[in-house]
């Protein structure tokens, strides 16, 4: 007989297992782990101390053999919550800037809601920007992490019938605002967030229909209010 309901399914290979652990802990830390601090400060968005902080710094990985890898810097990391898709994204974004030896880039959404017609405070706008599903922003993240040789794919409809969703490519150049303050050279050690909005991004897509190799992903008009500046929420 066909199984009607994913229940069903369920039910039927639960009736296969003859033995069962309940697990009551991830036993991840040990009892008076200072990192189970650490971690409930961010989650909480309050300080460190001095100490917890110097304990922080001492546990990045420098040395890790992995980090020269070809193959494991282009692996997948894989989520199941936005808050870790989100953050998976931005540490993969930084290790690739830095492998590349480029200066990445912090570009943040501008912050002018639509479809409301009522006033949003400064937290409300800040708790929008670090919002991490694009489920409900519109496929629009907050803080977006962009340098030149980065792989790219459209997350929406610019122009049909090349220009749409999941189109990939590189980024080739990214047009600054005239008024960005940009370091004398690049620091890829040192990411570095724009104040303003770039006028453009130029990306070479992977299966290019034009003649042109390139094309301009540039913001249009009445997208972001007056010269594009910023607001510096982050």
């Amino acid at each position: 007989m066909a199984l009607k309901t994913a229940a069903d399914s369920g039910r039927r290979l639960f009736q296969q297992f003859h033995l069962v652990h309940t697990f009551t802990g991830t036993n991840r830390f040990k009892e008076g782990d200072p990192l189970v601090r650490i971690l409930e400060a961010f989650r909480k968005g309050s300080g460190l101390s001095d100490d917890d902080w110097k304990l922080l710094v001492s546990r990045e990985v420098k040395d890790d053999v992995h980090l020269d890898d070809e193959k494991y810097l282009h692996g997948h990391c894989g989520g199941f919550v936005w808050e870790l898709v989100t953050r998976l994204g931005h540490l993969y974004a930084a290790e690739r800037a830095k492998a590349a030896g480029r200066q990445l880039y912090y570009i943040q959404a501008v912050d002018a809601p639509e479809q409301t017609d009522r006033e949003w405070s400064p937290e409300e706008m800040f708790n929008l920007l670090r919002h991490p599903s694009l489920t409900d922003t519109g496929k629009l993240p907050g803080l977006v992490p962009l340098y030149v040789g980065m792989h790219v794919r459209l997350s929406k409809l610019i122009k049909a019938p090349f220009l749409v969703q999941n189109v990939s490519g590189v980024v080739v150049e990214i047009v600054f605002h005239p008024r960005e303050r940009l370091p004398s050279k690049e620091e890829p050690e040192h990411p570095l967030r724009l104040r303003f909005m770039p006028l453009g991004v130029l990306v070479q897509l992977d299966e290019n229909p034009f003649s042109a190799p390139v094309v301009e992903l540039r913001m249009e008009k009445g997208d972001a209010a007056d010269d594009g500046i910023l607001a510096d929420d982050v």
